[in-house]
């Protein structure tokens, strides 16, 4: 990136949101080994519940590099050199 300290910045808060996501994968697995074990034994609606839960997160995490590289990409293009801008 730029000599911009801003954009540093925002370069290592990217860097800091990709390390929390794989800890949120990992503490998300930790938890599903804990929890898989007594699902079958929930009632119906709670394990339906739960079912949908798990779906929602895993999709959220799986969307979540993506929407880092998008941002990256965002950073990398604004803090480059355009001639159109005059920068």
């Amino acid at each position: 990136m730029s000599g911009d300290p801003g954009f540093e910045q925002a370069a290592e808060v990217l860097s800091r949101i990709r390390r929390t996501t794989a800890d949120l994968d990992a503490v998300l697995a930790e938890l599903e080994s804990a929890v898989e074990p007594e699902v079958a034994a929930w009632p119906a609606a709670a394990r339906a519940r739960y079912r949908e839960a798990k779906r929602e997160w895993a999709a959220a995490l799986d969307r979540m590099p993506e929407c880092l590289d998008r941002a990256a990409q965002a950073f990398r293009e604004i803090s480059s050199p355009d001639p159109k801008r005059g920068g």
